[in-house]
């Protein structure tokens, strides 16, 4: 569930902070706050410490989007796979939803610091069916189509996979519920590779 509910900044574990960082879900902007990324889950907090925690296995998938067309923002995108949740905050009601958070720094230069950050933190927590696979690395796949989304997620995937093709290529890899897009030559997914760049 990814509700705004009272929180505390976390103490450990913290491998980013970005201060000055707005929150969308989906369109609708929830506010100005800080975004910690720690080795446990993905936490954003306004200064009155209202926020919400995210944990790594219910991101299905995250990526730096450049492209202002579809969104006005640059931004780190997030598509989150909330299970069972109360209708809260712009969230559909459903058992089980994919849905939309865009995380928008005021710094954009950050962006793939923050991509990085989270995909670091995520390797940590492997999805259990591909750690038990005999025929791959574990929580690697080439195939796209091995992700497992409900109708809205396989539209955005699409999407995603249209804007790849359309940019001249590159590979698409899922890691455990992650997948990182690669060599996107317009700009609008920033290469993994390309931070001190």
């Amino acid at each position: 569930m990814t509700t705004l509910t009272s929180i505390s900044a976390p103490t450990t574990g913290i491998v980013h902070t970005q201060h000055k960082t707005d929150v969308y879900f989906k369109e609708s902007n929830k506010g100005n706050g800080t975004l910690y990324v720690t080795e446990s889950s993905v936490l954003w907090m306004n200064e009155a410490n209202i926020g919400f925690h995210l944990e790594y296995p219910n991101i299905s998938l995250h990526a730096v989007s450049r492209d202002v067309s579809t969104f006005p923002h640059e931004c780190l995108y997030l598509m989150i796979n909330t299970t069972n949740h109360e209708p809260d905050d712009g969230l559909e009601d459903s058992e089980d939803s994919i849905s939309e958070i865009r995380f928008v720094p005021q710094d954009k230069d950050s962006l793939m610091t923050m991509f990085n950050a989270l995909a670091d933190c995520q390797s940590l927590h492997p999805d259990e069916d591909d750690i038990d696979s005999d025929d791959a690395d574990p929580g690697f796949y080439e195939d796209a189509d091995e992700v497992q989304l409900n109708a809205e997620g396989q539209a955005v995937l699409a999407r995603l996979q249209m804007n790849q093709t359309q940019s001249g290529g590159g590979d698409a890899q899922e890691n455990g519920h992650n997948i990182v897009y690669e060599s996107m030559d317009t700009g609008q997914f920033d290469d993994a590779d390309n931070m001190d760049s």
